[in-house]
């Protein structure tokens, strides 16, 4: 048996990072304003077919222009133009759901010091275990030797390793290094499609691909069904093994996190030993505790579904029936119930009874409107009480979306509960209006 697990060694621009369109108008803008410039679909190609490095000898020997002479003013340019820059549609969720499937991801990239930088503001950051770059003084691609370092450093097995990239050059680097290859080849790339190699047009085919070997052989690692069930729990998982992390300082939530991560182990040994007798238990649950809410956030789901409405409240669950739930819940291995509506601060009776079960964790998401004393303290008995408030960013969008002042009342809840030591979350809903502002490192 193989006990090497699965491994994808990762190029990242034109691969994971969106980067040829602020490549090409850096290189356009740099050239034109010194000397007559190709058009932009001759500098992708160009670019894509071999590299920035061999355009820009290129110009020099038609046009006599040394990029690399005047390499500030061109790192600057590229530097105002890459604050734009993207991720390929679904790249970190792929790079998550093949992690949960027990493949391994390092980075080989001819980026140098903006790596992390450019990692960080994409959302990227964090998704890898080994990041090899210019500045780590390996020869560039086709030189395998970056490749066969992370191979020797991590033992890597040839036979279950692959180089994801979109370029010839990093098909060639595979070969050179005895792995396999993954050629990523959009339909907007003009350069030719080998007819020798393992090719994607877009990231979320690594989920499904049954990839191979050149010879053949079938490559099981990531030809497995995705595992929705298997993704959320582990999702739980890390999310309250982060948040242990974030918070040592903070004996007291520590505290009860350590003992909540112990309970949910239990209650995943719980749910197992229920599916094997033909029982499937869901370890995450969510509860809609109130119809009623004190906004009209615009395009809210619950209120276009008219499942919020300012009508009188009917046929609402009293807090003993919910508090039955939670303890029917907790008995066949339920750990994480999240609490909505409407907005479910206003039913303070039924996170009273929520409060009682240390065993469960629950996350509520609010407009963070309703906070006061009685709740700061509710909050500090119960910490498995964990609001998640709703912001849409700055000021102007947020009121925008929930209205005049919200943005300043629940930053300033968000300030009570940094001064109180008390853990909290928050939550936007993305659009093309705030997707950059709620993404930023900021």
């Amino acid at each position: 048996m193989n006990n090497h697990p699965p491994a994808l060694i990762w190029d990242l621009d034109g691969t994971l990072l969106d980067s040829y369109p602020m490549i090409v108008e850096s290189l356009y803008r740099f050239y034109a304003a010194r000397c007559a410039c190709p058009p932009r679909q001759q500098i992708r190609r160009f670019v894509l077919t071999t590299s920035v490095r061999d355009f820009a000898a290129h110009m020099a020997r038609k046009t006599g222009v040394q990029l690399y002479d005047e390499l500030p003013a061109y790192r600057a340019l590229r530097a105002e133009l890459e604050r734009d820059m993207s991720p390929m549609p679904g790249a970190r969720a792929v790079l998550e759901a093949l992690s949960q499937r027990g493949v391994t991801h390092d980075v080989v990239t001819h980026r140098g010091a903006s790596t992390r930088a450019v990692l960080e503001r994409t959302g990227l950051w964090g998704c890898f275990r080994a990041i090899l770059t210019a500045e780590d003084g390996f020869p560039r691609k086709p030189d395998p030797a970056a490749i066969v370092h992370l191979m020797q450093v991590y033992r890597l097995d040839p036979a279950r390793t692959f180089y994801v990239g979109d370029r010839s050059l990093d098909m060639d680097c595979a070969d050179r290094a005895g792995i396999g290859s993954i050629l990523f080849h959009p339909a907007d790339n003009p350069t030719p499609v080998p007819a020798d190699r393992l090719v994607i047009t877009s990231l979320p085919e690594l989920l499904t691909l049954p990839a191979r070997t050149q010879s053949g052989k079938e490559r099981s690692n990531m030809e497995q069904p995705f595992d929705l069930q298997k993704h959320i729990e582990q999702g739980v998982e890390r999310i309250v093994a982060d948040t242990i992390k974030a918070t040592l300082k903070n004996p007291k939530q520590s505290a009860f996190l350590l003992k909540f991560a112990a309970a949910s182990k239990r209650a995943s040994k719980t749910r197992l030993k229920l599916e094997e007798e033909g029982l499937h238990v869901p370890g995450f649950l969510i509860a809609s505790i109130t119809s009623r809410c004190n906004l009209h956030c615009a395009g809210c789901y619950s209120r276009c579904s008219n499942a919020t409405n300012d009508g009188p409240a009917v046929e609402q669950l009293t807090a003993e029936q919910w508090l039955r739930i939670f303890r029917e819940a907790e008995a066949l291995g339920v750990s994480f119930i999240l609490l909505a509506g409407g907005e479910p601060m206003i039913r303070r009776d039924i996170l009273e009874q929520a409060g009682q079960m240390q065993n469960i964790l629950f996350p509520i998401f609010t407009n963070g409107t309703f906070f006061d004393e009685r709740y700061f303290t509710l909050l500090d008995q119960r910490r498995n009480l964990i609001p998640v408030l709703s912001i849409e960013g700055g000021r102007e969008i947020t009121n925008a979306r929930r209205g005049s002042g919200i943005y300043e009342c629940v930053s300033a809840n968000m300030e009570t509960f940094r001064q109180k030591g008390l853990i909290y979350g928050a939550s936007d809903t993305a659009t093309t209006e705030n997707v950059e502002e709620g993404t930023s490192p900021a």
